[in-house]
């Protein structure tokens, strides 16, 4: 289990270090706590989109609150996680840190559509309409070009991943109990685990294809949530938001 990085026996540690109110404040954060603050929120904004048409323009518009808010949370992620990968000497987690500050800065540029509307530069024209100003119109590309081909070429395609996840599936299916557990066990793993759950959903609602049309107000929440997990997955690193027992901190063989 080379990916997941080294057992997390450094918290306690770390929470020592903190020592006084902060380290009592690390260890007072409950993920249950967290999730109803989140959905709180989010309930919030459903609600002013419902109730106030007035507010849905500078709450969901392009640039505006709610997607600069998220623009600014991925640009956190970055910028927090190259911070912890300078400072640190420690190994720990630092493959998740990379990919992390990777996700941050490209979550930061396809919010900005890699700076066109700031800047005022074109953005090529995307096949079957619209421009092509954001890593996840790659998705978009993706079903208008599969919409389009030959049924038997798609056909193949999607029974070769089936295969391929097929054969994943059975290799790795006796690690999957350990591997689920250390995830959900390590706050760093959980919160990354709900980052790419919300890209996928966000993108899969980007779709604009039968009633995913009228969810887009939901794409930019889930958006701007996801973005939160992955800043709170990099702060996790340091600052573990919830506390791991010590059955947890064994290393997955």
């Amino acid at each position: 289990m080379e990916g997941l990085g080294p057992p997390p026996r450094h918290f306690d540690r770390r929470r020592r270090a903190l020592g006084g109110v902060a380290g009592e404040r690390c260890q007072a954060v409950r993920p249950a706590s967290l999730a109803l603050y989140c959905l709180a929120g989010n309930i919030t904004l459903v609600i002013l989109y419902v109730l106030a048409p007035g507010l849905r323009g500078p709450l969901f518009g392009e640039d505006r609150a709610v997607e600069t808010a998220t623009a600014l949370l991925f640009l956190a992620a970055a910028i927090v996680s190259l911070a912890l990968l300078i400072a640190s000497r420690s190994p720990s987690y630092r493959a998740t840190l990379v990919t992390a500050s990777g996700f941050g800065l490209l979550g930061f540029l396809d919010e900005i559509s890699f700076g066109a509307r700031l800047f005022g530069w074109s953005t090529p024209a995307m096949y079957g309409g619209g421009e092509f100003d954001g890593a996840h119109d790659l998705v978009i590309l993706a079903y208008r070009l599969s919409a389009e081909a030959d049924p038997i070429i798609i056909g193949a395609i999607c029974g070769s991943i089936i295969v391929i996840a097929l054969i994943g599936v059975l290799r790795w299916y006796p690690r999957f109990p350990r591997l689920t557990h250390r995830v959900f066990a390590d706050p760093v793993y959980s919160l990354f685990s709900l980052f790419v759950g919300g890209v996928a959903i966000a993108a899969l609602i980007d779709l604009d294809v039968g009633f995913l049309e009228r969810l887009g107000p939901l794409e930019e929440i889930i958006e701007m949530n996801a973005a939160l997990a992955l800043l709170l997955a990099v702060l996790s690193t340091s600052w573990p938001l919830w506390r791991i027992s010590g059955r947890d901190r064994r290393s997955p063989a």
